[in-house]
């Protein structure tokens, strides 16, 4: 239809704009700080055990697990591909909000142009400055966004937008002291609208949420 031909013009719109915005990193990659000297260094000397359960120096009291996923599959590729592969899977969660904001059902997001709207807005940000535009260890930024898009998004969206989004916020919970702190609101969400899939998604942040305070005494 004209509309979906349309949704499809303006997420191509919203990646032309990404890749306008600083084509040097996407053509080069990037590591920015603990990206390249913490995890793909550790992931480079450790096993994939290692790579998971090992307490990297800093921490900053909580387990960061995107990056440790980034730099295991980076490793995987030839060293020049490396950054490549960082900025490339950093970007992955910008290019998802983008997807579940404009194809999804939401409870705050109802017009089209509201969905619009707000993917240029997250896009223009502020808060994606430099230091935190397309780096492994910054997506905590990245997904506290995503779970709050998640948490307006209503029970009638298709089963693979739900699978995505359980997996995002088990990712994101053990990756963002955001977003496990976002846990009540889904609760709250599951309270007001009795659903499974609402039940699932407060459940495990809920869980991530336990985890990262554990790791935080631990550590």
């Amino acid at each position: 239809s004209t509309s979906y031909f349309f949704s499809f013009l303006v997420l191509l719109v919203l990646v032309i704009i990404s890749f306008y915005r600083s084509p040097d990193i996407f053509f080069e990659g990037r590591f920015w700080g603990e990206d390249g000297s913490i995890f793909f260094q550790n992931a480079l000397n450790n096993n994939f055990f290692e790579n998971f359960f090992k307490i990297y120096y800093p921490t900053y009291g909580y387990y960061n697990l995107y990056p440790r996923i980034i730099a295991m599959i980076a490793k995987a590729f030839p060293i020049e591909f490396a950054a490549l592969i960082n900025v490339y899977m950093s970007y992955l969660i910008l290019f998802y909000i983008f997807i579940l904001s404009i194809f999804g059902n939401s409870f705050l997001l109802e017009k089209t142009k509201q969905k619009f709207l707000f993917c240029f807005l997250v896009l223009f940000c502020s808060s994606f400055v430099p230091e935190v535009w397309v780096n492994s260890v910054n997506t905590q930024i990245y997904f506290c966004v995503l779970s709050i898009v998640i948490l307006y998004s209503k029970n009638n969206i298709n089963l693979n937008f739900k699978i995505l989004n359980s997996i995002a916020l088990f990712i994101g919970g053990c990756s963002s002291p955001y977003v496990v702190a976002l846990f009540p609101f889904f609760f709250i969400k599951y309270y007001l609208i009795k659903s499974r899939s609402f039940l699932v998604e407060a459940i495990i942040l809920l869980s991530s949420f336990l985890f990262q305070l554990l790791f935080y005494f631990y550590f």
